[in-house]
C-alpha cells in the first residue's frame, strides 16, 4: 500500500513542479509584455 502512496505523491509533485513551470513562464511573459509597455510610454514622453 505505501508503494500506491509512493506512487501517488510522485505522480503529484510532479504536477505541481509543471504547473510551477507554467506560472513562471506566465509571469516571465508578463513581465516583458509590461516592460515593453513601459519603454513605449518612455519614447512616448521623450
Amino acid at each position: 500500500m505505501q508503494d500506491g502512496h509512493q506512487i501517488e505523491l510522485r505522480t503529484s509533485v510532479t504536477h505541481l513542479t509543471d504547473a510551477l513551470a507554467a506560472l513562471e513562464a506566465a509571469i516571465a511573459q508578463h513581465r516583458e509584455s509590461a516592460r515593453r509597455v513601459e519603454v513605449r510610454n518612455v519614447a512616448l514622453l521623450d
